[in-house]
């Protein structure tokens, strides 16, 4: 056993050595466990030997006290998420109520404890911690519940624990909220006892104990106010919840439920002991959230994000230091701000001074909101601009690692443009298209060396939007990948690799949904009840709102090109995305399109229905569905195609999938993706549900069925 402290101890001894723990004997008795699990996860293995520790220190007559601590540099990450989804399953009450057990066990040692935090302490680890009647920390602590990013809230004991420890509103701020926080905070907020040099924690803690054991601190008392109620009246305890609850439905809504239901245990609770109020937190963690699917559903998309950024880190290369970005539209102006903001040196070009200047003021204006926020520091805004550099010639290129080729959405002036690159850069320099529908593969016939070259997709806006496609040509090497991939990650984004095909995932999967959309105003389905439907259903906008934010022209074109690469795309009979663009209907780029649109005092957007838009739909009768219905009309075709480019092997896995269409879409994450959901349902569900909506529509094409395949 291996201590980093500067302490000395006489005599020590080797009470227990496992898999996770090992427990020792020193001066005055007082025992020292040290958390060294490789994995620093409270998995069900970790609270078992726990449990065995317990047993082993009750059992020992002569003990004076415990710290616990780790040998490593950081505490406990939190439970195993991949436990997780087992118990959703069944047992998770079980698991909960043996786990509240031994750690019950635990705070009732008979002798006083100290917990000394180091490093990254999450979730189960907190409340591990929170069974110590002491807690120390680090300067580097970052503490935290996350549980409510995952649908589930701190149900191992830390709902009881931390309202009676640091009172209810701050409480509350911890356990909703699903933040980090620093040792400044946790000190003020009365979650560690001290803040100490690692090289002092050991003897901070012995200290603790020994002012215990001289009667000179009451840890007694600590332990009875933690089991006790909640010590606030009972207006101060409604006015609390009052506030909360206002609070957490405007900023969670009603389909994120855990840190509502965080509440609502902790109200249900405040008058109880410690054992009503541990069962409170199993029975609606379990009742309210995950026999409901909800946790299910977000786990499933929490683990979906690690296996791809795990994915991609493995796959990393060479980074880089220098991008230029050709074409400095709106569009090029985000690609060069997220390098700038990164320190990556970014030459912008345009053929003309005007288009340069949009660019640049495109970035500027990204960089002056975090400025006039406080949230960023002028002098760091400051270094980003002057990491972007204007020109009008390619000469600026000869040092570049990456070229992202944004230009005009035209396969003749892309391959122009790209071959220019080519030509005026090192020979191992990477070429990108951001094109959001061109053949990479066609786009790299006109170069001389076709393995350089690669597909790099951004969503507008380039600064908001998380997910960015990483295309694979048919002679794009496995290298030239790699540094893309590292690219991505260097500006904070997430890339997912995507192999050739008109329309690569994002915008293949929802040139059905347009189509879908087309047909049900042909049909005269009802415009304010569909766009609210799919607002229900978890979509950040509705149909008509999403494609005047993608552009008119865009999705005109989408629709074209995605009808002569596949048969089962055809353009819609009653095709009004076209309509709408030959009316110079083109959204929020010229401000009407279904909606007007226009801008606030603080310039944020604000929209109307577009009566005119209205007369456009030469609706045929006045069809009335159902939500389900509609959200069938509309999903279905979504689910269809991406299973379909499964099968192709477009994309590489279903995590991949669900995480492009939550992170390039808005897809709902409450929902898990949208294979998630389609794997919740069975074969014949699915032929029912596309058996209706082909009925319905008279639309057999759309509602076709693709092969399943595991």
């Amino acid at each position: 056993m291996f201590f980093p402290f500067h302490i000395t101890y006489k005599d020590i001894f080797m009470l227990f050595n496992g898999a996770h723990f090992n427990l020792a004997l020193g001066e005055r008795n007082i025992a020292i466990l040290d958390f060294f699990s490789p994995a620093r996860l409270m998995s069900k293995a970790v609270i078992v030997e726990l449990n065995d520790i317990l047993d082993q220190l009750l059992f020992e007559k002569n003990i004076n006290g415990l710290v616990i601590t780790t040998s490593t540099e950081n505490f406990a990450f939190g439970a195993d998420i991949h436990e997780f989804l087992p118990l959703f399953k069944g047992g998770a009450g079980e698991h909960l109520a043996y786990t509240h057990s031994v750690y019950n066990k635990l705070e009732d040692l008979p002798f006083p404890t100290v917990t000394i935090i180091k490093g990254h302490c999450y979730g189960g680890g907190v409340e591990f911690s929170l069974t110590s009647d002491f807690r120390l920390g680090t300067p580097n602590i970052s503490v935290g519940f996350p549980e409510v990013k995952i649908g589930i809230f701190p149900a191992m004991g830390g709902v009881t624990r931390m309202p009676r420890l640091i009172g209810l509103d701050t409480s509350l701020a911890w356990l909703t909220s699903g933040r980090n926080f620093k040792a400044e905070n946790a000190l003020k907020d009365g979650f560690v006892d001290g803040v100490v040099e690692v090289e002092d924690s050991m003897t901070a803690a012995i200290n603790l104990i020994t002012e215990c054991l001289d009667n000179k601190r009451d840890y007694i008392n600590i332990r009875e106010k933690k089991k006790g109620k909640i010590s606030l009246s009972a207006y101060e305890l409604q006015m609390s919840i009052g506030v909360a609850k206002g609070m957490i439905a405007k900023a969670a809504g009603p389909n994120y439920p855990a840190p509502m239901t965080i509440i609502k245990v902790i109200e249900e609770s405040a008058n109880l002991g410690r054992k009503e109020s541990l069962e409170n937190e199993i029975t609606g963690v379990v009742e309210r959230l995950i026999n409901t699917g909800h946790s299910a559903a977000m786990c499933h998309m929490y683990l979906a994000d690690l296996a791809v950024k795990s994915k991609a880190k493995k796959l990393a290369g060479d980074k880089t230091v220098e991008c230029a970005v050709i074409g400095a539209g709106i569009m090029g102006g985000g690609i060069a701000y997220s390098n700038a903001i990164k320190g990556i040196r970014s030459p912008l070009k345009d053929v003309n001074q005007t288009g340069l200047d949009l660019g640049l003021s495109t970035a500027v204006s990204l960089l002056e909101k975090p400025v006039k926020r406080g949230k960023m520091e002028f002098k760091k805004a400051a270094t980003a601009l002057n990491n972007i550099i204007p020109t009008l010639t390619y000469d600026s290129l000869q040092q570049a690692d990456m070229v992202i080729e944004a230009v005009v959405e035209n396969p003749k002036v892309k391959s122009i443009v790209l071959k220019q690159c080519e030509d005026a850069t090192k020979e191992n320099t990477v070429i990108a298209s951001n094109t959001s529908t061109i053949s990479i593969t066609q786009l790299a016939s006109s170069l001389d060396h076709p393995e350089n070259f690669i597909g790099i997709h951004f969503f507008n806006p380039v600064n908001k939007m998380p997910l960015v496609e990483v295309i694979r040509g048919e002679k794009t090497s496995d290298e030239t990948v790699k540094k893309a991939v590292t690219y991505v990650n260097q500006i904070g984004k997430t890339p997912i690799v995507i192999n050739n095909c008109a329309g690569f995932f994002v915008n293949r999967i929802l040139t059905p949904y347009m189509r879908a959309y087309s047909n049900l105003l042909a049909k005269g389905v009802d415009f304010n009840f569909i766009e609210n439907t799919m607002k229900k259903y978890g979509m950040p906008m509705g149909p008509a709102e999403l494609i005047d934010v993608v552009g008119m022209d865009t999705s005109a074109h989408v629709l074209e090109l995605m009808s002569q690469s596949y048969s089962h795309m055809p353009q819609p009979e009653n095709n009004i995305v076209q309509r709408l663009f030959d009316n110079n209907m083109l959204g929020r780029k010229n401000g009407e399109g279904f909606y007007l649109w226009s801008t606030d005092k603080r310039g944020r957007p604000v929209k109307e229905i577009n009566e005119k838009s209205l007369t456009l739909f030469k609706s045929v009768g006045n069809l009335e569905l159902t939500e389900e219905q509609i959200t069938n009309a509309l999903i279905l075709p979504m689910m269809f195609e991406a299973r379909r480019a499964l099968n192709e092997g477009i994309i590489a896995s279903k995590e991949e999938a669900d995480l492009a269409m939550i992170y390039g879409t808005g897809f709902p994450p409450f929902r898990g993706g949208l294979v998630y959901q389609m794997d919740k349902k069975t074969l014949e569900e699915l032929q029912q549900e596309a058996a209706e909506m082909s009925e319905v529509l008279v639309d057999d094409i759309t509602y076709t069925v693709p092969e399943m395949q595991a």
